[in-house]
């Protein structure tokens, strides 16, 4: 979350900020966000949804919520200064999109590529026990194993794992 908070804090304008803060919260792909519209969003009172249908690759069609607060307020504003605008990044819809991000991210000292935001994604879900099978159906993967490349898990995550285990009945030795 620091890494992603200075890349958000670097952002050479808010519409960038938004996008990354968006990013890795909804896990699209780089050609879901250069035509999302506005009318693929939905917001009502706890949240909003994404509706990712015609720009999805293979063309499947799913819905990514979104509950971060803050970003749903940013989203907010950004629509509200849209105008006339249908796309939602439209500031950034460009081919060179990847090669703008990696140009003013350089400076951060760190490995630091668009397609990584979804890789961010994935791996936070991942972090807070969410099955694969559902991580699989937000990201739109058709197969689970390009799901298992994505959700990344911390070494530090696996002994929590382990301690759900428990004991068995406090003994030592028996099977």
């Amino acid at each position: 979350n620091d890494e992603l908070l200075e890349i958000i804090s670097a952002a050479p304008s808010f519409t960038w900020a938004v996008l990354v803060h968006f990013l890795a919260r909804t896990g699209l792909r780089k050609s879901e966000i250069l035509r999302l519209k506005w009318a693929d969003i939905t917001f009502y009172d706890k949240g909003a949804d994404v509706y990712v249908s015609g720009l999805a690759k293979g063309h499947r069609f799913r819905i990514v919520p979104i509950r971060d607060r803050e970003l749903i307020a940013k989203l907010k504003e950004l629509h509200a200064k849209a105008g006339n605008n249908e796309l939602v990044f439209k500031e950034v819809a460009s081919s060179n999109i990847s090669n703008n991000y990696t140009k003013w991210s350089e400076k951060l000292g760190f490995n630091c590529y668009l397609h990584k935001l979804r890789h961010t994604f994935a791996s936070h879900l991942a972090q807070k026990d969410v099955p694969l099978q559902k991580i699989q159906k937000l990201l739109g993967h058709a197969n689970i194993q390009t799901t298992m490349k994505y959700a990344h898990l911390l070494p530090s995550d696996l002994p929590s794992s382990v301690e759900l285990l428990g004991t068995l009945g406090g003994k030592k030795g028996n099977i």
